[in-house]
């Protein structure tokens, strides 16, 4: 696919640095991190190896794994748990999808939104528009609202008032889009879009970490014509 390839070749070695260092991809020691110790320490392996994944940090401070690629699977569907206490990895339920290229975020109500991203089932100029929630005190995940438009390597940022803001990154292509996901009624309504589609590498997806102007997103007025400089900042 002409499309992953290009991302991948963008990502990759970040994503699996970011991978052995922080998520314990390759760790050889079940020991959990010190806490305060200023520095990294080995911890559990996860029970898959993946990359191009996302991790989520739940409400009773264990974390959550969703997706990713490896060259074994293909595709991952399968989702674990990170519990910091032992230090261990527990798998929980799979995603209704395999996702790579997806992304993730906590809700107010304590679940967790996943949408997007690409897989086997997607040609090279496709992506999924598909959405489901991961529900903690059962493990499962269920079906929710497509998103109006398919996209992989974008953004999801809950905002204040608790609906989530889906923006830019790339289908056939960049993708100035955006929309917004109201979890009271699981659907999906465009927004104003960014400013310009060449800017899905500035504000709108992971293509890039480096100092950008960046716009911001006001959920008042859709989008705010003012620009800050924030060189760590996903939107």
């Amino acid at each position: 696919m002409v499309h992953l390839n290009v991302q991948r070749s963008e990502r990759v070695h970040t994503l699996l640095f970011a991978g052995l260092l922080t998520i314990g991809l390759v760790a050889t020691s079940s020991t959990p991190a010190l806490a305060g110790s200023g520095g990294f320490n080995n911890t559990g392996s996860m029970n898959v190896a993946r990359i191009d994944h996302r991790a989520t940090l739940l409400a009773n401070g264990e974390v959550l794994v969703a997706g990713g690629f490896n060259d074994t699977d293909g595709y991952l569907a399968s989702t674990e748990l990170y519990n910091p206490s032992p230090g261990k990895w527990t798998l929980t339920g799979s995603m209704t999808a395999p996702r790579d290229g997806h992304d993730a975020v906590l809700l107010q109500n304590g679940q967790v939104l996943v949408a997007g991203g690409i897989n086997a089932s997607t040609s090279n100029c496709t992506s999924l528009a598909s959405a489901e929630l991961y529900n903690p005190s059962t493990g499962t995940w269920t079906a929710t609202g497509n998103m109006t438009t398919g996209r992989y390597d974008f953004t999801l940022t809950l905002l204040s008032d608790g609906e989530v803001l889906a923006a830019g990154g790339a289908a056939c292509g960049a993708l100035s889009s955006a929309e917004l996901y109201n979890p009271a009624t699981g659907t999906w309504t465009a927004t104003t879009s960014c400013a310009a589609p060449e800017w899905r590498r500035i504000c709108c997806g992971h293509h890039t970490r480096q100092p950008h102007i960046q716009p911001l997103y006001s959920p008042v007025d859709h989008l705010r014509p003012a620009a800050v400089h924030n060189d760590q900042a996903r939107l």
